[in-house]
């Protein structure tokens, strides 16, 4: 219900579900990213009386504490509401053992392999894919509005919107790209594989968006592998970034980093080196899409990205709330409703606490 955008269908699930298991510890954890909270809803108290027991594992822990932060947020008890986010991803840090050295040797082991020339893929078996539908990867920070770009483009009648796909990432982690005299055949094995499962897709569209904002690890591979792609990189305010991923829960071991002040600055600064160095390596081939731009003037933003990927502007766009595709990420509820600025200013009520968290980002 939820990812279909049937906000109060999914609330009255989460209800449902948690009436009949008391201490479903998800079920809050879902129901808070859908519901706004107030002073004196019956589920925060019902929270607090659950944490205060001992009979909870620590991914139960974790997930009522999110929550709550997520309930203090909603009525400004910013205080309690920064606590109880801190001991949700201080729990789930000594879970996962995150260490940001490999993530560090990763990114640079690409800029050694893409520090020199490379030709693109030209081959012409690659024709074979020619009737795939062209990729539009949409990529950078998760939480800097990449969900929303998506949103808005996908209801384009050119553009499929896939969502977030770990097809590239399986791809790349599979082969040894670190052989640079055979790095063609290594084009040919990414152009192959991927637009393949794009081809799954049966799709009529010519375009098909891929919203895994780490992609942008990739880069390289892409332009080099797939020169007809088009790449959106989606920026935010740093802190407003940052603090958006601190207070969020994320699915999958992609984004480790994630529940330490100190690993999301470092990471997110890793990401700021690296795009800089696609930027150079790339010049002119990644479109710059900043998040408060297009919460300021959506049809003006909507008309430069289009024209970016190739197609003429729809008036259906500036009405991405209104479409009823899936969405399964953690801004599913905020693509439902019209745009709003300001959003970008609420780290400003944590300021306080989040020094490690911001600091040398500018």
């Amino acid at each position: 219900m939820q990812a279909l955008g049937k906000i109060d269908l999914a609330v009255l699930s989460y209800q449902e579900a948690i009436k009949i298991k008391p201490n479903f510890a998800i079920a809050y954890r879902n129901l808070s990213s859908v519901k706004k909270f107030k002073i004196n809803d019956s589920e925060i108290d019902e929270m607090i009386s659950l944490i205060k027991k001992n009979d909870l594992s620590s991914k139960d822990l974790v997930n009522f504490n999110f929550a709550l932060g997520k309930a203090k947020n909603d009525i400004n008890d910013y205080e309690k509401a920064y606590t109880y986010f801190s001991e949700a991803n201080r729990i789930y840090k000594n879970i996962i053992q995150y260490d940001i050295a490999k993530d560090n040797n990763l990114f640079k082991s690409i800029k050694i392999l893409f520090n020199k020339p490379i030709p693109p893929l030209f081959d012409s078996n690659a024709n074979k894919n020619l009737d795939s539908p062209k990729p539009i990867f949409i990529l950078g920070m998760p939480r800097s509005g990449s969900t929303l770009i998506e949103q808005i483009i996908s209801t384009h009648s050119q553009i499929y919107g896939a969502g977030e796909l770990n097809i590239l990432d399986r791809i790349i982690r599979d082969i040894d790209w670190s052989d640079s005299k055979n790095f063609q055949k290594i084009l040919k094995v990414i152009n192959n594989q991927y637009l393949s499962k794009l081809k799954e897709f049966n799709r009529s569209n010519k375009y098909i968006t891929d919203k895994m904002p780490l992609n942008f690890r990739w880069i390289g591979f892409i332009l080099l592998s797939m020169p007809q792609a088009k790449i959106i990189h989606t920026k935010r305010n740093a802190a407003a970034t940052c603090w958006s991923i601190y207070k969020n829960f994320f699915v999958g071991r992609e984004n480790n980093y994630a529940y330490n002040q100190l690993d999301i600055n470092n990471f997110y600064k890793l990401y700021l080196n690296l795009m800089n160095f696609w930027k150079q390596q790339f010049p002119g081939q990644i479109y710059e899409l900043d998040y408060e731009k297009i919460t300021e003037n959506i049809e003006l933003e909507s008309r430069r990205v289009l024209d970016y990927i190739g197609v003429k502007w729809e008036k259906q766009c500036i009405n991405f709330h209104k479409t009823k595709r899936v969405v399964k990420t953690n801004s599913a509820q905020q693509v439902r409703q019209k745009l709003y600025t300001g959003s970008s200013a609420e780290w400003h009520n944590y300021k306080q606490y989040l020094q490690t968290l911001i600091q040398s980002l500018d």
